[in-house]
């Protein structure tokens, strides 16, 4: 007789799921999660506490979210997931329904919220609607790193990348190297007109929740002002703003702003050389009420120097003294303090006043002004170091004093200014190769001198002096006229809407 005998049968899944109960009962798995939860991977908890996956604990109370894995064969455990992904949520404050691939820009005027522009290359844009969202409804926008579906007009080639179009909701392709205010590169075409594109979303967060209007502050209409204007870029419309005008009258301030509150620094108080004031002001960009803030004055007097913005302060450059002499000092005041303070290292190498200003992330430039006559020379201030130093190659295309510097992320320009008599001229400077030349199709529509500027989607230059003089006793006749720089084809022409409620010229100007 032949015995056989059969080798017992080994129940994996019996065996999976007692380790697995063995392994999650260290982790004090809540009611409802069972151990026959954890034989596949993929499974959820949202809810965490003290590092281990719990519903015990606060939800989220260490950030985390935590799913099951399979580590090898009768083994798994938990595996924390932290959050992010290519989606954000966000509200719809638009004012209407907005389907899936529309492109948005936050909302300035309501937390966590979008809405969209008409404004091409705006550089506020939040990212792409991911799905469908009804007015004042929340809902997901891909960010970053994600393959969605994007609505579309013109001409879109593969791999081209895209920006906002003045179309609602719609981009636009912007060549194929990566742009100012870029949404993503496109991975499928559209011949024309509107249509949709599949995109890998790679949004360019360069603005917030801003509505880049420019501020225009004191200055001269004939003497020292103290009036406040701002141009609104949506409508492209100016207006004075009482709240926000100075406590007293400046002329030749400087100004710069970090997108919350906007500064004015020092400038005359009767144009004349003796008047130079040390004082401060502040405008919450929230409120537009203007009021002294001491902590900010400058050490010391001074009028028509040059300001700028940097990512953890404002610097003020140059100017002219109570004696009307020209000098080389930096003031430096951080964004968290607001307390003004010499910076010797950033200091200019030669003396200069009426220089003109623009900025990248990682450096400001000041070019031309007036030391004994006008000059061309240009000064590079490096933001890490905090040191100025000459940089040839950005010097202007000619000497000119009282030039105006806007910019978008990738290139500067210097406009107007006065060589003698006044002029036209812009000068463009791309960030990239710091070399400036004379823009033709950039040139101004009126020849003039110290006039404000605001850099939003577009350019704009904004009164000024049409006088034929370098003296600061007398800035000269000012005048309202505004001009509009595309930034996407270097082109200027006049913009009547967006004229100055009142002419003025040598204000503070800065952003908000």
């Amino acid at each position: 007789m032949i015995v056989v005998i059969e080798e017992p049968v080994l129940n994996v899944d019996l065996i999976e799921d007692v380790v697995m109960e063995l392994e999650v009962a260290e982790y004090n798995i809540p009611p409802g999660i069972t151990a026959d939860t954890l034989t596949e991977a993929g499974s959820l908890i949202v809810a965490s506490a003290a590092g281990v996956p719990s519903e015990t604990g606060a939800p989220n109370a260490d950030g985390l979210v935590w799913t099951s894995k399979l580590d090898e064969p009768l083994k798994g455990s938990w595996q924390a997931v932290s959050g992010g992904g290519g989606d954000i949520e966000l509200t719809n404050k638009s004012g209407t329904s907005q389907t899936a691939g529309t492109v948005v820009i936050w909302d300035a005027d309501n937390d966590t919220a979008f809405t969209t522009t008409t404004n091409q290359r705006d550089r506020r844009v939040a990212g792409v609607l991911s799905e469908d969202i009804s007015n004042n409804s929340a809902g997901k926008v891909a960010v970053a790193g994600k393959r969605t579906t994007v609505k579309v007009t013109g001409t879109v080639l593969r791999g081209m990348w895209l920006i906002a179009s003045s179309t609602a909701g719609y981009a636009m392709a912007d060549g194929y190297a990566r742009p100012a205010g870029a949404i993503g590169i496109a991975l499928t075409e559209n011949p024309s007109g509107t249509g949709t594109v599949t995109a890998l979303i790679s949004v360019d967060h360069y603005l917030g929740a801003s509505k880049g209007n420019g501020y225009i502050i004191g200055g001269s209409d004939g003497s020292a002002s103290a009036i406040a204007q701002i141009l609104t870029t949506a409508t492209e419309t100016v207006a004075l703003s009482a709240g926000a005008n100075l406590g007293a009258v400046r002329s030749s301030p400087a100004g710069a702003s970090n997108g919350t509150d906007g500064y004015t620094f020092g400038g005359t108080s009767t144009t004349a050389y003796a008047g130079v004031q040390v004082t401060a002001y502040k405008t919450p960009i929230s409120t537009n009420t203007t009021a002294g803030i001491t902590s900010a004055n400058l050490t010391s007097g001074r009028s028509s120097q040059a300001g700028m913005y940097a990512a953890l302060a404002a610097y003020v450059l140059g100017g002219w003294d109570g004696a009307g002499t020209t000098t080389t000092t930096a003031f430096k005041m951080p964004w968290a303090t607001s307390t003004t303070a010499l910076q010797g290292s950033a200091s200019l190498s030669s003396a200069r006043s009426t220089t003109g200003s623009i900025y990248s992330s990682s450096a400001g430039y000041f070019a031309g002004g007036f030391s004994g006559g006008v000059q061309s020379a240009a000064f590079k201030l490096n933001i890490a170091t905090e040191i100025t130093a000459a940089i040839i190659s950005a010097n202007l295309s000619a000497a000119r004093e009282g030039t105006t510097g806007i910019m978008d992320t990738i290139t500067g320009y210097f406009c107007g200014g006065n060589t003698g008599s006044v002029s036209t001229t812009t000068d463009k400077m791309p960030f990239g190769t710091e070399v400036t030349a004379a823009t033709g199709s950039a040139a101004l529509s009126a020849a003039r001198k110290k006039s404000a500027g605001a850099s939003s989607t577009n350019g704009y230059i904004l009164g000024g002096s049409t006088v034929n003089t370098t003296s600061q006793v007398t800035p000269g006749t000012p005048i309202a006229t505004t001009d509009k720089l595309s930034f996407s084809t270097d082109v200027m022409a006049a913009a009547a809407g967006a004229n100055l409620a009142t002419s003025i010229s040598s204000s503070s100007f800065f952003g908000g």
